[in-house]
């Protein structure tokens, strides 16, 4: 396709329009609303780069999907019902996170394959700013904490790490506590470790290996991020 088409392609697609030109580049409509589902959109406008860039990841995702299922093509409106939680609860903060209206912290634990217990706090926020979270909300990947997010602890290794963000810096007293640079509003992870979970959602994820929970800030436009 060449640079003009692509513009006219990405410019119908800002309307949710999707005809039969479109469904020759973009494989099928079901594509393309994922792309919009997902978030990539910005103030109403759909960036160019990133268009394309979700549409060959997003390919490549179904590509491996169809590998590893073998009732591809088989599945049932019940059966996207049962949509991964942690995906669902992903979907829905990517695109405000990214947008930068809102500034979630997340309470991630897992157990890895190897039988490490990790677990951490992650400003998401950041983490989608930094490296593509197709994987995540499509289910390839499950999203864990990870050295470089707010905190990281490897239990079964004994190792943590501490890393402020430019929107939370962390701060350490009596407890671990997460202060939001623009409002002030500071977040104690005592309670939540404690099980007090006030102003916390939790993820039922079904799986007692696996533990999300999210609180979700609101944020002005005045202080949310640019680009």
């Amino acid at each position: 396709m060449g640079e003009a088409g692509k513009d006219e392609l990405v410019d119908r697609f800002k309307t949710y329009e999707i005809g039969a030109e479109d469904l020759q580049y973009l494989g099928e409509a079901e594509l393309a609303r994922t792309i919009v589902e997902l978030g990539y959109r910005s103030s109403g406008t759909l960036s160019r780069d990133r268009f394309f860039q979700a549409k060959a990841e997003l390919e490549a995702a179904r590509n491996i999907n169809k590998q590893e299922s073998p009732t591809e093509g088989k599945e049932t409106g019940e059966d996207r019902k049962k949509e991964d939680p942690m995906v669902t609860a992903l979907k829905y903060r990517f695109p405000i996170n990214l947008s930068g209206s809102m500034h979630s912290l997340l309470y991630a634990s897992a157990v890895r394959k190897s039988g490490d217990e990790v677990s951490g706090f992650i400003d998401l926020a950041s983490r989608v700013r930094q490296e593509s979270f197709l994987p995540y909300l499509t289910g390839q990947r499950r999203l864990r904490p990870k050295p470089g997010d707010l905190t990281y602890a490897n239990i079964s290794r004994r190792k943590s790490k501490l890393c402020s963000s430019g929107i939370w810096k962390v701060c350490v007293g009596e407890s671990v506590e997460f202060e939001h640079r623009d409002t002030g509003i500071t977040i104690s992870t005592a309670g939540i470790l404690a099980g007090e979970r006030q102003g916390w959602t939790e993820v039922e994820t079904g799986d007692s290996t696996q533990k999300l929970l999210c609180f979700d800030l609101e944020v002005s436009p005045a202080n949310a991020p640019n680009g």
